[in-house]
């Protein structure tokens, strides 16, 4: 049928209205056009019966080029973005050049199926989506230009990357595009070591005189650089012109040198470095801190993952001829490995640091017997003086100093207090801290009352900081009872708080989890303090809980993120929190934050109630995937820890029958260790029939059961230590009672040895 191909081309003919001796003809035709055009005759047969077919693949709507320009303008709804393909290869050729266009033939069809109706179920996405998608496409394509050295890519494009690239690419994806992608932090420690070798003594002396406040040491660090090398870093890039007046550093000063030869690197707004900016004369903090997080950019959600999981996916659409893409093979192999959680682990990976044990309890007792020993009267204190202070001096610090005396308790003039605020001065600022530490201000108090409510309410409420930022004033259940009174000693209190991280923008998930007394009675000296600082503004109507004071007298119900943390700084150098000295870095304190708290007790609730209390915690915290949380726990559980936990819960398992695989455990056990089937299987029955008996003295047992427990655990955790056996969660989607889907937890014993 010689005019068939015409026919099909001028729209006369398609699926529609073809015979099956022309539907055979049409696919033989079909596979004798190449492939560039294949496609196109595809859609011509096929677009009454498939809509997405009405959609080019080299046309999406974002695109505002021609699909064969070197260079791509984009727009995403509002939002313009610029792709510059001239990128130079590891053999010195372009990108765009002809000897590479299979290749770049490959990268834009990446980019343009991500958002195609066709590769997305037939629905046309929403342009927020389709710049996610191709987002996520660039920093992938960046992870590989990045290191284009390894994966040779001028030469095969990305068909060289193997499974076990794509797992290590998703496991350094946890870090954030950032630190995974870019290696944001290293590259910049790199780049300004070679750059500050550079700067000569003269240079650095002539910086200082121009600009002071380079000298200055920052409050926090992240970069690999000695106080040296910092400030041979500062001097090269204030050289460079990259520093703007109280702003920070210009970003480009970085960014354009090491990542112009990326897609996106180069456009990207990476997080300012705190090392790099300037230094605090008057010093707030007086050690600089223990590195909180190991990079500065937030982890990548698990939703973030899924979302690179399915890019990955997405990659098989180009795995044939015609393409330099990943082959079938690897993605199989990728499949596979993926599905049974292999992931390699990729050195040098860590999120946030933990606190150490004993840095929080004391922490914890500290502020307990501060706000038990003074929150009334630096509560009444303050509050008296602020209401005293009638006066519209300029000299507003002057005027609280003068009224001090006459409204502050007995209990703070004998503790030291004399005024109201302390100066902060440029030089001696060893002396202005143990001034700090002498109780010498009302204010300086105020602020360590604060910092040592935030440690107790964020230990024990294991909130998310804006969730205790954002406390209200009436959050205290239940309303107006008061937790000082003996008749409401029996009462069980809890708070009601907005769960930042459910519902969406503006429709906030309303939590209530219950508080201690103790901590009861703190949210109630607030809930008092805030009315007494509402009547000294008469008409103002504030919802939040906690009041924040300016050393002029000034207060806001805003407690901004900055002011919170000042707070637990000002309770860390009160109590002088440990501190610890490291190499090139100097000696650093431990200045607590929320996140660390919260992840404290976590961790100890999982030590001591184990698998068991899963899913208590997962609701107490305010998780809804029971898979974050595992993995938000045990990242940072030491494995001592973890193995003993395990060990617990298996050695349960065998005599409740709750873990899957446990009969598997049961026949190793007897092989292993010479067990008898009673001593496993009865162990159960012997407890519930004599623990009691046993403890009361009435009845002898030997072994004893202690024994018999720590024998079993001691060698079910010989077997863990030895990776014959693991225990793991598998976690699944179910409909609870109530018709909602949650993630629930089964463990599964996993023997490693047949």
């Amino acid at each position: 049928m010689p005019n068939l191909k015409l026919a099909i081309n001028n729209g006369e003919k398609n699926i529609e209205n073809m015979s099956k001796v022309e539907l055979e003809e049409a696919q033989n035709l079909a596979l004798s056009i190449p492939f560039e055009s294949r496609q196109a005759f595809l859609e011509l047969i096929l677009k009454p019966a498939v809509p997405s077919f009405s959609h080019k693949v080299t046309s999406p709507e974002w695109l505002l080029s021609d699909y064969k320009d070197v260079v791509w303008d984009c727009l995403f709804g509002s939002r313009k973005k610029r792709i510059d393909f001239r990128i130079i290869l590891e053999d010195g050729s372009l990108l765009t050049d002809p000897k590479n266009s299979e290749f770049l033939f490959t990268l834009k069809y990446i980019l343009c199926i991500q958002t195609h109706p066709r590769y997305n179920g037939g629905s046309r996405l929403v342009s927020t989506t389709c710049s996610a998608k191709v987002q996520i496409a660039l920093n992938f394509f960046d992870y590989l230009l990045i290191r284009k050295k390894y994966f040779r890519l001028a030469e095969f494009g990305i068909s060289l990357v193997t499974s076990n690239d794509l797992l290590i690419f998703l496991e350094r994806m946890r870090l954030g595009v950032s630190e995974g992608v870019y290696e944001y932090s290293y590259r910049v420690t790199q780049f300004l070591k070679e750059k500050g070798g550079d700067v000569t003594d003269v240079h650095i002396n002539d910086c200082i005189k121009h600009c002071p406040e380079i000298q200055y040491p920052p409050g926090d660090f992240s970069l690999e650089l000695s106080n040296e090398e910092l400030l041979r870093a500062k001097a090269w890039i204030w050289s460079e012109g990259g520093y703007k007046k109280h702003t920070g550093y210009k970003s480009k000063v970085l960014i354009f040198p090491l990542y112009s030869n990326t897609l996106s690197g180069c456009g990207s707004n990476f997080v300012q470095i705190p090392d790099l900016k300037f230094g605090d004369q008057y010093k707030l903090k007086e050690f600089a801190a223990v590195p909180v997080k190991s990079n500065q950019e937030g982890v990548s959600s698990n939703k973030a993952i899924t979302a690179y999981k399915d890019f990955i996916n997405s990659l098989r659409i180009v795995s044939g001829e015609n393409f330099k893409g990943i082959k079938d093979n690897v993605l199989d192999e990728y499949d596979s490995q993926s599905k049974l959680n292999q992931l390699p682990n990729s050195s040098g990976i860590c999120r946030f640091r933990t606190l150490p044990g004993d840095v929080a309890l004391k922490a914890l007792r500290d502020a307990f017997e501060f706000t038990t020993q003074y929150a009334d009267d630096i509560f009444k204190s303050v509050g008296e003086i602020l209401l005293a202070n009638k006066s519209n001096s300029r000299d507003k610090v002057k005027m609280l100093d003068m009224l001090v005396p006459d409204f502050t308790s007995s209990t703070l003039l004998a503790l030291g207090v004399q005024k109201w605020s302390l100066k902060r001065k440029k030089t001696d600022s060893d002396e202005y801290f143990k001034v700090f530490r002498s109780n010498n201000s009302l204010h300086a108090l105020y602020e360590v009352l604060l910092g040592s409510i935030f440690v107790v309410v964020g230990i024990l409420m294991a909130r998310r900081t804006s969730e205790i930022r954002e406390l209200k004033y009436d959050c205290l259940l239940p309303r107006g009872k008061d937790p000082h009174l003996d008749k409401n000693k029996n009462v069980n209190y809890s708070l009601e708080f907005d769960n930042r991280k459910s519902g969406h923008a503006g429709d906030r998930e309303l939590l209530i989890r219950p508080i201690t007394c103790s901590g009861a009675k703190l949210i109630w000296k607030l809930q008092k303090f805030r009315q007494v600082i509402i009547e000294s503004n008469k008409g103002a109507d504030y919802e939040n809980l906690f009041v924040s004071i300016l050393q002029s007298g000034a207060y806001s119900f805003e407690m901004s993120n900055s002011a919170y943390g000042l707070n637990l700084n000002r309770f860390c150098d009160y109590f002088e929190t440990k501190t610890i000295k490291l190499e090139n870095f100097g000696t650093r304190r431990y200045y607590i934050r929320q996140h660390q708290l919260r992840r404290f007790f976590a961790m100890c609730f999982f030590w001591s109630s184990g698998y068991d209390g899963l899913d208590t915690l997962r609701w107490f915290l305010g998780h809804t995937d029971a898979e974050h949380l595992w993995h938000y726990i045990t990242e940072n559980t030491p494995g001592l820890v973890l193995r003993g936990v395990k060990a617990e819960a298996l050695v349960h398992g065998l005599n409740a029958n709750n873990i899957q695989g446990i009969e598997r455990l049961r026949e190793l056990l007897k092989e292993r260790f010479d067990f008898g089937t009673l001593s496993i299987e009865s162990l159960a029955d012997i407890v519930d029939d004599f623990e009691e008996e046993a403890q009361s003295g009435y009845v002898m047992l030997d072994p004893t059961l202690e024994i018999l427990k720590q024998e079993l655990e001691s060698n079910v955790e010989m077997l863990l230590m030895d990776g014959v056996i693991d225990l793991e969660p598998r976690f699944l989607t179910v409909t609870n009672e109530q018709g909602e889907i949650v993630r629930k937890v089964t463990l599964t014993v996993v023997i490693k040895e047949v």
